[in-house]
């Protein structure tokens, strides 16, 4: 029953955050663009928040490990001013001052979510148990639901600022007296100090080419995938549909990681890590080509979207996974730091490729180049599992 207890508690904060996350993710072409952006400024704003971002976690995750702060103080702060930047972006201000309080809107929105993850583990470890899976496919679950809901407004309630910013605005408001509630016991979390020094560790690369071509597989092909995330309505509105049809469209990816993230531990056991993870690489690539199809009409872009159960759903646990057996033990948290790492650099340069690409050229043109990015993606993917197999094999026959 306490299992159950905690699980509900932590699974209304991580869907709170993704609800709030989808401005950041993927509504904020649609935001930006209202407020008389260019598609290209919008890609250099968020590339800006990544970069700042990578800068920003591993400041904080430090300051956690020496005790500074807790880690019910770092998650509120952020979301606090995450608010705060929300309520000045409600005001008419200039495009260089809305540009700003954007970049720094969406800092605090990425930089919260390893923070988020961990206040899972730093529960389970004061001796709450708790499904950590499970509430993260909840989550999921309510950013599918939050994207649908936000399309119908959208389309039929007012204009991006009147809608995404108050819904953005009382869900982290919520969030922020959610988290003072769920924390309230240790005052301390800190993260392991290993995992503190391993953001900037370039060693495991180049001692492990496997793992290596694994990371620059898994980047190349997050800068498609958050390009079509990104830039979904520049491609729906190509294909002849409206923001309603963009809701949907985000809703139903969204639901359909949730059955393979709550099914992936018996999906392994019969399948395997690796077997698993070449599967996902190929149809991430086929994803990103049904969209050079979308003339035939929006079931296409429907179909490319219900992919994500075999796709993006499979990649993020199976690498986990696969780190966590092909690396040695002093090496598997700095390996997980890097998987992290590959989404954020993807996103500086999905961000900035997007942007452009969907601005100054055809976007099937655009979707041609990021489905030439995404298979090369899988090719070095597919190299680095096949190469780490063979190395784990080989491990296995010199113990014998």
């Amino acid at each position: 029953m306490k299992v159950k207890r905690y699980t509900v508690k932590y699974a209304v904060a991580q869907g709170m955050y993704w609800m709030t996350a989808s401005l950041i993710y993927v509504n904020s072409q649609t935001f930006l663009e209202s407020l008389g952006f260019a598609t290209a400024q919008v890609g250099l704003t968020l590339a800006l928040a990544n970069v700042c971002s990578m800068l920003v976690q591993p400041a904080l995750a430090a300051a956690l490990d020496r005790g500074r702060f807790s880690l019910k103080a770092v998650i509120c702060a952020l979301v606090g001013v995450a608010v705060a930047l929300a309520l000045f972006l409600v005001l008419d201000s200039p495009l260089l001052v809305i540009g700003a309080l954007f970049c720094g809107l969406a800092i605090c929105t990425m930089c919260a979510q390893p923070f988020l993850n961990a206040a899972g583990f730093a529960l389970e470890s004061a001796g709450h148990k708790l499904n950590f899976s499970l509430a993260r496919g909840i989550g999921s679950a309510c950013f599918a639901g939050g994207n649908i809901a936000l399309g119908w407004l959208l389309e039929h309630a007012g204009t991006p600022k009147q809608v995404l910013l108050p819904y953005y605005i009382l869900l982290n408001a919520a969030l922020f007296f959610w988290t003072l509630y769920l924390l309230r016991g240790p005052k301390k979390a800190a993260l392991p100090q290993e995992q503190v020094r391993a953001q900037g560790n370039f060693t495991l690369l180049w001692h492990n080419k496997a793992f290596l071509l694994m990371i620059i597989g898994l980047t190349l092909l997050f800068i498609q995938h958050n390009i079509i995330n990104t830039y979904l309505w520049s491609i729906t509105d190509n294909a002849g549909g409206d923001r309603q049809t963009l809701g949907l469209l985000l809703g139903l990816a969204a639901f359909c990681e949730v059955p393979t993230m709550l099914l992936f531990v018996p999906l392994e056991r019969k399948f395997r890590v690796a077997p698993l993870l070449v599967f996902a690489a190929l149809v991430q690539t086929i994803k990103s080509a049904l969209l050079l199809f979308t003339g035939a009409g929006l079931w296409v872009l429907y179909l490319s979207q219900s992919t994500q159960m075999l796709a993006y759903a499979l990649i993020v646990p199976c690498t986990a996974y696969w780190v966590n057996r092909n690396l040695a033990e002093s090496d598997r948290v700095k390996g997980q730091a890097w998987l992290t790492a590959s989404t954020v650099i993807a996103g500086i340069f999905s961000n900035l490729a997007g942007g452009f690409g969907m601005q100054y050229l055809v976007v099937q043109n655009a979707i041609w180049i990021g489905t030439g990015i995404s298979a090369l993606g899988t090719g070095c993917l597919i190299w680095g599992v096949v190469r780490g197999e063979r190395g784990r094999q080989r491990a296995v026959r010199n113990s014998q």
